[in-house]
């Protein structure tokens, strides 16, 4: 007897867009110069440019900036779009508060897009990531120049044209949103990758302290919790192992003045606290409080856990 066939399921754990963009190789011819272009520009200004990096990955407050200016074009385009409607059914006394909303998003949507392309350049060989953010910011670009030219359009009176081109970039943005909200809850971007370990409670061994070299990180387990030891003049420092950014190994990082440079992209890290001191990671490196007893390097939970 042959059974019937099932319907086929939704995949929640894959987006079919962000699939069907990850087989777009060509996108790479595109988006790999663009990265390069970035952080060459970025290196070009010395402290300067990579203090601007920095506040524009979020560093300062602690959180990636990105998403938070993101919300001032969505807000001020629907308002836009609300208006619109209400100018179209004959409440003319609306055209004002519409125009208004139409250049807050603009301003807004500019700096959205320094801050998206701030984080974008650092994914690095995440292909996926790299090509879905493209496409990503490319509509949102699209969607940006529509809106300018629907202010000009309004400027000069033509609001037949320019009501229907703001609904279709609101659109458009719109479909650049699902992609992003992509990004961000499949691929993990922009999230601290270290909220997920448990480590335990209390102090525990890890590691003989004769087996600590000077100078060069180690990876040892608290628990199930990969931690990276280094010790700096005779003191030992412990971090989570796995970079809050995106996972890197800090173990195989660089050493440098005090703090430990993730080999990956680049985010630099406190050795003493887990701050942060230079970006991608706009999220803290949890830490640990060492000591030594019977021999043997002891670790413990520090409060930037909590």
């Amino acid at each position: 007897m042959t059974q019937e066939p099932q319907p086929r399921r939704y995949d929640r754990s894959v987006d079919p867009a962000a699939q069907l963009i990850d087989r777009q190789g060509w996108i790479d011819r595109l988006a790999v110069p663009l990265q390069r272009g970035i952080a060459t520009l970025f290196r070009s200004g010395g402290r300067l440019t990579r203090s601007l990096e920095n506040a524009l990955h979020g560093v300062p407050i602690g959180t990636p900036l990105h998403p938070v200016i993101v919300t001032v074009p969505i807000g001020a385009w629907t308002v836009a779009g609300v208006l619109d409607l209400l100018d179209l059914r004959g409440r003319r006394e609306v055209r004002a508060g519409a125009d208004i909303a139409v250049n807050v998003g603009i301003v807004g949507a500019a700096f959205a897009a320094v801050t998206g392309l701030t984080d974008w350049h650092k994914v690095g060989e995440f292909k996926l990531k790299r090509r879905v953010g493209f496409v990503h910011g490319s509509l949102n670009a699209t969607a940006l120049l529509m809106y300018i030219a629907s202010s000009v359009l309004r400027a000069r009176g033509a609001r037949g044209v320019a009501r229907p081109l703001g609904w279709a970039a609101f659109m458009i943005s719109g479909a650049s949103a699902h992609l992003g909200g992509t990004l961000v809850y499949k691929e993990a971007q922009g999230v601290t990758h270290v909220a997920d370990l448990a480590p335990p409670d209390g102090f525990v061994p890890v590691l003989e302290e004769q087996a600590l070299p000077e100078n060069r990180p180690t990876r040892v387990l608290a628990g199930e919790v990969p931690v990276v030891l280094v010790r700096q003049e005779g003191q030992v420092y412990a971090l989570a192992e796995r970079c809050a950014h995106l996972g890197g190994p800090l173990a195989e990082g660089e050493l440098q003045q005090g703090s430990l440079r993730c080999p990956w992209h680049g985010s630099r890290f406190r050795l003493q606290d887990g701050s942060v001191l230079e970006g991608p990671s706009a999220h803290a490196q949890p830490c640990f409080v060492t000591r030594v007893r019977n021999g043997k390097i002891e670790v413990q939970a520090a409060r930037t856990w909590n």
